[in-house]
């Protein structure tokens, strides 16, 4: 559950189930640029101002900025500030040029910010006290070049490179290079920030070198950090890592958690929301597609686009998706003396989810992913499973162990696997919602009756999609 939180906090976008890591750089780069030329279009600025370090992260968030400035016909300053001499001083001016390809009308500077940090060390030395040991001296420089940044910022927004496995650590100085106006990073892991750098490409020495914060700290992020990016960026992606690097980046998130929050004041008392999950029950194409569905229900086209609708909506939910995965020779089917025609068989088509699910839905840890929320049930050839309470995820267990007490059910068929997961969830003292329009049923005339019931067992009934908001769980 604590990984499943994370996830949903930091919100990581990378590559989904069925896409290519090839397609996902190529539609995040342009899903990017356009974000970042229309809300620089929309805020009404002049352009933009971006601090270019040397490493990686800026680089590409330079190329995309580059990219967006000139769609947007606006302007793009880079500057470069050293504090005194820069050891990667030179990959940081080979960015720079690379980046001035991409857009030659763009401004570049270099502007050293030693005279105001040997101004604000002397000044801070006269208060008894003060500690000038490695992170509060390490911490002053990317508070100073922010502080530069602003004052070049006339009419302008200043860019952010933090990236989601500096989000989840807190790998970053709160007001410093935390504190800017866009940050077209903030999604992305650190290896497909590598992948997207190099399609734009970036300076081979700025690619092949260990990432490294240059505050004096420690050698590089890694060593400071304690734990590898590799590890992080696994994590972000829903895979199980290696129990001592996990508890590491846990405990990491906890203690940043301030520094991830507006300033806080008592309004957060009032505006506070518990989670919420969202199970999503067999909206695969056995049961909703006319040509594909071996049993498809009424309304099933309708539940599915409902269904992403709702997600998109309540963008901080858990999401899991549970399906039938049966076996050839499964007991429910009529050639083995079941009552049903055979569907759902593995690793068929009828087994699939529905496509929207892939490509509409907007937040990546929201879509089905096999490794993380897809959990499936009624593999037991000869044992009939309706509830989905006990689907399994072979990495995360059992799907009752994986969600929070106030529960979304959604899917088909509500007579049957949605009625019996609902009564399940509510043995287990669990609060359950159904929203009417993201149900596929059997019978038109019986799924009306199964709602009365559920409702009399105590779940909430939705029948409004448009008043959805007000009545999640939770909230």
């Amino acid at each position: 559950m604590k990984q499943r939180q994370i996830i949903n906090d930091i919100s990581p976008d990378f590559k989904r189930d069925k896409e290519s890591q090839q397609d996902y750089i190529e539609r995040k780069k342009q899903q990017t640029v356009e974000f970042v030329s229309g809300y620089v279009r929309q805020s009404g600025m002049e352009g933009l101002v971006l601090g270019v370090s040397g490493g990686v992260d800026s680089f590409l968030a330079g190329a995309l900025c580059a990219q967006a400035m000139k769609q947007a016909g606006k302007k793009l300053h880079m500057v470069i500030l050293p504090n005194g001499e820069q050891a990667d001083y030179k990959d940081a001016q080979d960015s720079v040029n690379r980046i001035l390809e991409i857009y030659p009308q763009a401004v570049a500077d270099t502007i050293s910010i030693r005279g105001g940090y040997d101004g604000a060390v002397a000044d801070l030395g006269t208060v008894k006290g003060f500690s000038s040991d490695v992170y509060t001296l390490g911490n002053l420089q990317p508070r100073l070049r922010m502080m530069y940044q602003y004052a070049l910022a006339k009419n302008m927004l200043v860019v952010g490179t933090d990236h989601a496995a500096e989000s989840i650590t807190g790998f970053y100085t709160k007001y410093g290079d935390g504190g800017t106006d866009i940050n077209p990073l903030q999604e992305l892991v650190k290896d497909d920030i590598y992948d997207m750098a190099a399609s734009f490409g970036a300076p081979e020495e700025v690619l092949k070198k260990n990432p490294a914060a240059g505050l004096g700290i420690s050698a590089d992020d890694e060593s400071e950090l304690g734990i590898k990016y590799g590890d992080i960026c696994a994590y972000l992606k829903g895979n199980i890592i290696d129990a001592d690097a996990r508890q590491k980046l846990e405990r990491l998130y906890d203690i940043s958690r301030h520094k991830r929050a507006l300033p806080a004041s008592l309004k957060d008392r009032y505006v506070e929301k518990k989670p919420a999950t969202i199970i999503v029950v067999d909206l695969i194409y056995a049961f909703f597609d006319e040509k594909l569905g071996e049993l498809a229900c009424g309304n099933g086209e309708a539940a599915v686009r409902n269904t992403v609708k709702y997600i998109n909506e309540n963008p901080d939910a858990n999401v899991l998706y549970v399906r039938d995965w049966h076996p050839e020779e499964h007991c429910s089917f009529v050639d083995n003396g079941g009552q049903w025609r055979k569907h759902s068989v593995q690793g068929t088509a009828g087994a699939e989810f529905a496509q929207a699910f892939y490509t509409d839905i907007i937040k990546t840890a929201n879509t089905p992913l096999q490794r993380y929320n897809v959990f499936q049930k009624g593999m037991d050839r000869e044992k009939e499973e309706y509830s989905a309470i006990a689907a399994q995820n072979e990495a995360f267990g059992l799907l009752k162990d994986n969600m929070e007490q106030d529960v979304v059910v959604v899917g088909a068929a509500t007579e049957y696997c949605v009625y019996r997961t609902v009564k399940d969830l509510l043995e287990a003292g669990v609060a359950v919602t159904v929203p009417e329009s993201c149900l596929a049923y059997v019978s038109e005339e019986e799924h009306p009756c199964y709602l009365r019931n559920m409702e009399g067992l105590g779940v909430t009934v939705v029948r409004d999609m448009k008043h959805k908001h007000s009545r999640m769980p939770g909230e």
